[in-house]
């Protein structure tokens, strides 16, 4: 438990993130987090928001790129990373490739994607692929299927705990399955009325951004129906060096107040599922 740190995605801080990067990563500096992944520079230079980051003490660990821009110049995309000093760095998938495994479009995709695994291993970088709801679609998973297809390439697992619970799939029977390939894991939590039928995908709501109070909303973790007491110790067996906690929305309710609760919480759950 000692060795894990925790951080925290900016995709909640977004808008105001593109306003003013700094005074976010300052805020989150405050309120305790160890790391940030980004989601992108949001018009700064990678050096610079390294020296900001090294100002406040904290690691930006982490950055979200699509597949797409990578292919478009890798070269500076490793230098700009390398530049920033992340660990990880989160490959997305392209949105206008098909997610169906099994398709022409899809292995092809795979095999690039595996290229692009590669050279971040050259370079000291550890790739990852983060999961959405959208990626248990199909069978096999698309998720599955890249995660495995990409592993000889040193691909690992980002499992995002909260769209694997909405998709309706057991994030345990994942954590087991990438056990020692998981050196992030993101946690979010979310209310929807019919969780009891989560395996049932007519039941599912479509949890986007822009997502309903009521019958679907985004929570701090710990404060949803996502049941993180019962994964804790799946989390700990995974030796994660980082726990990241985000969520999409926070509402009419201060982000901040919300990421504070979320850390919170994480770190009394895992101290108390580690005695």
């Amino acid at each position: 438990m000692s060795t894990i740190k925790f951080g925290t995605g900016i995709y909640i801080l977004r808008e105001e993130a593109s306003r003013d990067l700094f005074g976010v990563m300052k805020k989150l500096a405050d309120i305790g987090f160890e790391g940030i992944e980004l989601l992108g520079f949001f018009g700064k230079e990678p050096g610079d928001i390294r020296r900001k980051a090294d100002e406040l003490g904290v690691k930006v660990m982490s950055n979200h790129i699509n597949a797409a821009d990578f292919f478009a110049d890798p070269d500076k995309v490793i230098a700009d990373h390398k530049e920033l000093g992340v660990e990880t760095l989160v490959i997305s998938w392209p949105g206008n490739v098909t997610h169906v495994a099994g398709k022409p479009e899809h292995s092809d995709m795979m095999k690039q994607v595996a290229g692009l695994c590669e050279l971040c291993v050259k370079n000291g970088i550890t790739p990852l692929y983060h999961n959405h709801g959208w990626d248990f679609d199909g069978t096999p998973a698309h998720f599955d299927a890249v995660t495995d297809h990409c592993a000889s390439a040193g691909m690992q697992a980002e499992p995002d705990i909260g769209w694997m619970a909405v998709a309706g799939v057991d994030p345990i029977y994942y954590l087991e399955k990438y056990k020692d390939r998981i050196p992030v894991i993101h946690l979010k939590d979310v209310y929807f009325e019919n969780w009891n039928k989560i395996g049932d995908k007519e039941h599912l709501p479509h949890a986007r951004g822009d997502a309903a109070r009521g019958n679907f909303e985004f929570r701090p973790t710990g404060y949803g129906v996502v049941p993180n007491a019962l994964y804790a110790p799946y989390y700990l067996a995974c030796r994660p060096k980082w726990i990241l906690i985000d969520h999409d929305l926070a509402y009419d309710r201060d982000p901040y107040d919300d990421l504070r609760l979320s850390l919170e919480y994480v770190k009394n759950l895992l101290n108390i599922a580690n005695y």
